[in-house]
């Protein structure tokens, strides 16, 4: 069941919302869960979503600090009430829940929710992933999110003075996959596509280091399911990778990089029974190195 704890404001048009997951480690006596969100995730998430969700449940109720409160009251962050039943085991109930407010929100708003976590979060129940079932988006060393320790003022003031070029890369993200299995030449669509992307995310680096804010660079995941364009793909091995130049320059003042920004587009692991959406149904997020 999902009871709203408190709630922000309804998203716009083309507005996009996440699902957010608690670290959580394997410890001495199995699967443990921080009580509060990561501060460097948060910052993430805000950065690309315009909705958040931190939610609740009958296992780990979750812990807000001044941060999430000050999000709350923004109307930029919400907490749902999710009980789940029949789970014996904590971490399952955790993994469930966020399952389960990922997909109530799905209900109300198709194609527009996400559920989102670090590298070393919580994300999908195993048992509601299947293998060849989904398309993995994976852009390495090349995306600039705030540093944890930026304001979240500052970060929201960055996404109202620089909304289109975020608008624009989150777009980036939602059709590459589509555009390049859809087209009847993907060689040439995938080429269009990749370069596409790196003039956005080139974009982004650039006004990330004019606001002179802390910035780190960022590998991000990005899982889709399958689209009816995709299912003639779903047993191929399928594995477009593309350099990212642009972005690279930029990144490296246009100095040699030790190592070239890129972006690979594979087939995965796959939510059972998700409908097909442009929007990812889980994002992934990790830190890779100060931008500057």
């Amino acid at each position: 069941m999902l009871q709203s704890l408190r709630s922000a404001k309804p998203m716009g048009t083309d507005g996009r919302g996440l699902v957010m997951s608690p670290p959580a480690k394997i410890g001495p006596e199995g699967l443990e869960v921080e009580d509060q969100l990561d501060l460097q995730e948060l910052r993430s998430t805000l950065l690309f979503w315009d909705r958040i969700d931190y939610p609740s449940n009958n296992a780990f109720p979750g812990q807000t600090g001044p941060e999430e409160d000050f999000l709350i009251a923004e109307g930029v962050m919400s907490r749902s009430g999710i009980v789940v039943a029949g789970q014996s085991d904590a971490g399952l109930t955790q993994r469930h829940a966020h399952l389960l407010a990922y997909r109530l929100h799905e209900e109300q708003e198709p194609g527009r929710w996400t559920l989102g976590h670090s590298a070393d979060a919580l994300g999908f129940p195993p048992d509601e992933m299947a293998e060849g079932r989904g398309l993995l988006l994976k852009l390495y060393q090349a995306v600039p999110i705030p540093d944890r320790d930026m304001p979240l003022e500052a970060v929201l003031d960055f996404k109202h003075r620089r909304r289109d070029e975020l608008i624009a890369l989150r777009t980036h993200f939602e059709r590459v996959y589509q555009a390049i299995l859809g087209a009847p030449d993907r060689s040439l669509a995938e080429l269009t596509e990749w370069a596409a992307l790196d003039k956005a995310i080139a974009d982004h680096v650039k006004v990330a280091i004019e606001t002179k804010s802390p910035f780190k660079l960022a590998n991000l995941q990005m899982r889709f399911k399958f689209g009816d364009v995709a299912i003639g793909y779903a047993a191929a091995d399928m594995a477009l990778r593309a350099h990212l130049p642009l972005a690279s320059a930029v990144i490296t003042g246009g100095l040699a990089a030790a190592a070239s920004s890129f972006g690979s587009l594979g087939v995965g692991l796959g939510l059972k029974e998700a409908k097909a959406s442009n929007s990812p149904f889980e994002y992934i997020t990790s830190i890779h190195r100060d931008m500057l």
